[in-house]
């Protein structure tokens, strides 16, 4: 269990850091702020006038984008622990177990965006 809700915190903090010291989408016209993101919808569409052309690009919120990332790859963890017990029969997969497992996840998840955001911001 400790070592789920640590896999949140640093999956978490890892995307907040990329999303917003890397830049990982140098070529988009949006620079993202740690003030101008924190409120906000969790998806919207701006349409961005440039001198050359006229383009529209999805804007994601950075907490709605780490949360995201923590559940798909908690969800793919236990398609992998569910693969290894029916393929090898180890028994690593029980409801509880996964749900326990999902849980931690999100947890950490949660509190690595909010300590991120309160030491960054």
């Amino acid at each position: 269990m400790p070592m789920h809700f640590l896999g949140g915190v640093f999956i978490s903090v890892s995307v907040l850091w990329l999303y917003f010291f890397k830049n990982p989408w140098p070529n988009s016209k949006i620079k993202s702020t740690l003030i101008r993101h924190r409120l906000g919808c969790c998806v919207r569409v701006r349409q961005l006038v440039d001198s050359h052309t006229r383009s529209s690009l999805v804007e994601i919120n950075p907490i709605f984008l780490s949360i995201l990332l923590v559940l798909i790859i908690s969800v793919l963890w236990e398609i992998f622990e569910f693969s290894l017990d029916q393929f090898f029969a180890i028994n690593l997969l029980s409801p509880i177990d996964s749900l326990s497992d999902l849980f931690f996840d999100l947890a950490g998840g949660i509190i690595g965006t909010v300590y991120f955001l309160r030491k960054v911001g």
